[in-house]
């Protein structure tokens, strides 16, 4: 792990630069939070961003937002005299969280949405969609993803002894599904190629898997968070910061996780039952 310099700005302005190959969407604020500049600058026309922050620029720090194509940036304001910073704690190769752990923050949102939602909503009816339609989305995500996850390793096992041919990877596709659906569902003979549009395949080799282990991760996390309130928030915000710097074991435990636990994946299913408590009661 390369160590990586915090910063803390002391400037009376500061700009955030979300930079882009075309273009770059750029926030100015003073210290008290008050936006100055809020604009998207298209062509990323340089001249034209200095002349936007140029009654600012006595006491201004530009903080840029981007992984790649940011040294041009860098150069132009070094040579205009601006004092500029990146936004990201770890370098590039280290910039992206490790496969398993890259859902975690997408999936942890849209639970703390779901439960702000609930919390807020009385009315019965649409309280009832709110918790069937998430605590259909966990089971959905928990099982499918499994079975996309199981349908590749048997792909790339049988590879390892040669070709397959397209009917064979139909079979392994309806074959896995099947354990899923049992006689509850009749899979009509074009969802053989059920496998063809899910490019994950392809492009991100087991990505499936990633979407099982962030659900169950998420949901025990939240509901620590939900036990420990605000001591929980610098924890998750170490593993978030992390990257990909540390194995997912390592980065679970910045957050205080032991993954190989089972007390903490029983954290998950507690919260689980509890969304299906919840649902009953309303019935």
């Amino acid at each position: 792990m390369i160590a990586m310099k915090y910063y803390t700005s002391t400037t009376q302005f500061n700009c955030g630069i979300d930079l882009h190959a075309r273009q770059m969407y750029v926030c100015l604020m003073d210290r008290d939070g008050k936006k100055l500049v809020h604009t998207n600058i298209k062509n990323n026309d340089f001249d034209y961003f200095l002349k936007l922050i140029a009654p600012y620029r006595h006491d201004l720090t530009i903080c840029c937002e981007c992984m790649f194509g940011w040294y041009w940036l860098a150069d132009a304001c070094q040579a205009a005299g601006l004092h500029f910073v990146l936004a990201q704690k770890q370098n590039l190769l280290n910039y992206h969280a490790p496969l398993p752990l890259a859902e975690t923050a997408s999936v942890f949102g849209e639970m703390l949405l779901t439960r702000a939602l609930l919390d807020k909503e009385s009315d019965p009816t649409v309280r009832r969609s709110l918790l069937c339609a998430k605590i259909e989305d966990i089971i959905a995500t928990t099982f499918r993803q499994t079975v996309l996850t199981r349908f590749e390793l048997r792909l790339h096992a049988e590879r390892m002894n040669g070709l397959l041919s397209s009917d064979r990877i139909g079979e392994i596709w309806l074959e896995e599904n099947g354990r899923l659906f049992g006689d509850a569902v009749e899979m009509i003979p074009a969802y053989r190629w059920g496998w063809s549009y899910i490019s994950h395949f392809i492009h991100t080799r087991f990505y499936c898997y990633s979407y099982t282990f962030a659900e169950l991760m998420v949901l025990a996390l939240f509901q620590k968070y939900r036990e420990e309130g605000d001591s929980f928030k610098p924890g998750y915000r170490r593993l978030l910061e992390s990257g990909g710097a540390l194995s997912p074991a390592d980065t679970a435990q910045l957050a205080g996780i032991d993954i190989n636990e089972g007390d903490f994946w029983q954290k998950g299913y507690d919260f689980l039952g509890g969304l299906i408590a919840e649902l009953k009661e309303s019935l």
